[in-house]
């Protein structure tokens, strides 16, 4: 049991190493807004003296999703700038995060994001 223990241990810090190093650098800027400061972040710019780009919004998982960097390189591979929005602060995600129901976030958003 306990090199059973050992391998899954090893296995987690291998998983935590190769997705550290896989990550993209993203590089931030933040956009001033009505409503207050937004992050975008972009995953690089492709190789041409123009590109076009692609806006990308965040899921249910918000923006701290791994899969996000996969997408940002994919696009980039294609010859796209790709930019990630932060719409929702980490106060949002804990709000939606935490809401008992799927009513409950509908209510939250409603107050939250009205227009």
């Amino acid at each position: 049991m306990r090199s059973f223990i050992v391998t899954i241990a090893d296995f987690t810090i291998y998983l935590l190493t190769a997705a550290a190093n896989a990550q993209p650098s993203r590089q931030q800027i933040t956009v001033p807004t009505p409503r207050g400061p937004i992050l975008v972040e972009n995953f690089g710019n492709c190789e041409n003296a123009t590109c076009p780009a692609v806006v990308i919004l965040s899921g249910s998982m918000g923006s701290r999703a791994l899969v996000y960097d996969e997408i940002g390189r994919k696009f980039r591979a294609a010859g796209l700038n790709a930019y990630l929005v932060h719409v929702l602060s980490a106060d949002d995600l804990d709000a939606i995060g935490t809401a008992s129901n799927a009513q409950a976030r509908i209510t939250y958003y409603a107050r939250r994001l009205p227009e």
